[in-house]
């Protein structure tokens, strides 16, 4: 079975009868996530300005997003 996944290639390979585990950690840089959402937000007021009601929405989803990357243990989806 040949299993590739996610954005940084993994491959797992094995034969016959064998059981083969594997985990792959991706680290992040929390201050660059910070840094990207603060520009969406920016992005989200300069962009929405006559449109209060869907501006409103996605500042609130963006603070979600925000709020999750700061939880030790964010909900998964």
């Amino acid at each position: 079975m040949i299993n590739v996944s996610g954005g940084q290639a993994q491959v797992n390979i094995s034969n016959d009868n064998s059981t083969l585990n594997a985990t792959q950690n991706i680290q992040v840089n929390p201050s660059e996530i910070a840094s990207l959402i603060t520009e969406l937000k920016d992005n989200i007021e300069n962009e929405l300005k006559n449109n209060q009601s869907i501006k409103n929405i996605l500042l609130s989803q963006a603070q979600f997003i925000a709020d999750e990357t700061d939880d030790e243990k964010p909900k998964k989806f």
